[in-house]
């Protein structure tokens, strides 16, 4: 058994032991439960952000990006959400929009873009690279 990057690496004849801890009085089984408990309490977060952000004038997309969206989530991950809007507000005031009519239990990161802005920035790098692998949650024909 070995610690990296603050995980717990176990080797293939410690994988099958169940007791076997942290050192600090937490089994396996513990740090099982907690990823899991938290697993779910993400995805419940995911369909309240939808709903809430989906109910906002003018959304015609919502994307899952980042860990959550490759399945790799863990204890630390948040929620990564791209949402395409037709608006004529600036950057900043439509992050507040959306942020006020969140209130979730996770942390959540949100990109709104127009659609033209969208379609011009989706091949530039980074754009590129986060929707590698997105989940897309809702999406709507037109504004």
């Amino acid at each position: 058994m070995e610690w990296f990057c603050g995980m717990l690496l176990l080797t293939p004849s410690e994988r099958n032991v169940s007791t076997m801890g942290d050192g600090m009085g937490h089994s396996i089984g513990h740090f099982a439960r907690k990823r899991e408990e938290y697993r779910r309490l993400l995805e419940e977060s995911v369909k309240k952000a939808v709903s809430a952000i989906c109910d906002l004038q003018g959304v015609v997309r919502i994307s899952l990006v980042g860990s959550l969206a490759r399945g790799r989530a863990d204890l630390c991950s948040d929620i990564d959400l791209v949402v395409v809007m037709c608006t004529q507000m600036p950057f900043i005031e439509r992050l507040r929009l959306i942020y006020g009519s969140l209130c979730l239990p996770v942390d959540v990161d949100v990109l709104c873009y127009t659609p033209e802005e969208f379609e011009e920035l989706r091949e530039k790098p980074f754009l590129k690279n986060l929707l590698r692998g997105e989940v897309v949650l809702y999406e709507k024909n037109s504004c």
